[in-house]
């Protein structure tokens, strides 16, 4: 994924070139091969999506970016794990603890939940999971489940990645959740 982090991507997941081209080559070429014209033009639509969250995901930082996106019978299904590098404000205390309240509880703002993590391979972490109203461009807002892991960089302080998942198919979340666990669970450093 990238030379200073890795982490397994599921199978049937699309790792994006950050440039666009790739994911512009597989839509022209997957929504060519549907022959139903509603669920091409549904294809088409979620592939404009896509290619609008990547915008916006390389906009805002992202060091590694992947997904996927299927055609079901009840709709597209779309879910996004990408990895964002961020440094914290000067003066801002670089512990895991210090994000929990003592009790071991989260501090969180009306509909986030805020946990400690223990990732198998990169240690402490914290979590933010939320819907999110997420701009993805311009004109163009999306409501998200979004799974946010905060994990220090070893020997960088105030250095953290933050690994980002997110899907706009709110009616999957609970097993969404699961899977973004799982491939979080699987970020370590090189």
């Amino acid at each position: 994924m990238n030379d200073r982090f890795a982490m397994r991507i599921p199978d049937g997941w699309t790792r994006y070139d950050l440039t666009g081209g790739e994911l512009a080559t597989v839509a022209a070429s997957e929504t060519a091969a549907v022959e139903d014209p509603e669920l091409r033009a549904g294809a088409e639509d979620g592939y404009r999506q896509a290619g609008e969250l990547l915008r916006a995901m390389v906009r805002d930082g992202a060091l590694a970016a992947s997904g996927l996106i299927e055609m079901h019978d009840d709709g597209l299904l779309m879910a996004f794990a990408g990895v964002f590098g961020t440094t914290l404000p000067e003066g801002y205390r670089d512990d895991v603890a210090l994000l929990l309240r003592p009790d071991g509880a989260a501090r969180a703002g009306a509909g986030r939940t805020v946990t400690a993590v223990e990732l198998p391979e990169a240690g402490a972490a914290v979590r933010v999971t939320s819907i999110e109203r997420v701009p993805v461009s311009d004109d163009w807002t999306a409501d998200m489940l979004t799974v946010n892991t905060f994990v220090a960089v070893p020997d960088r302080p105030g250095e953290h990645l933050v690994i980002s998942c997110s899907t706009p198919n709110l009616q999957h979340a609970d097993a969404l959740t699961g899977l973004f666990d799982a491939i979080t669970a699987t970020f370590r450093f090189v």
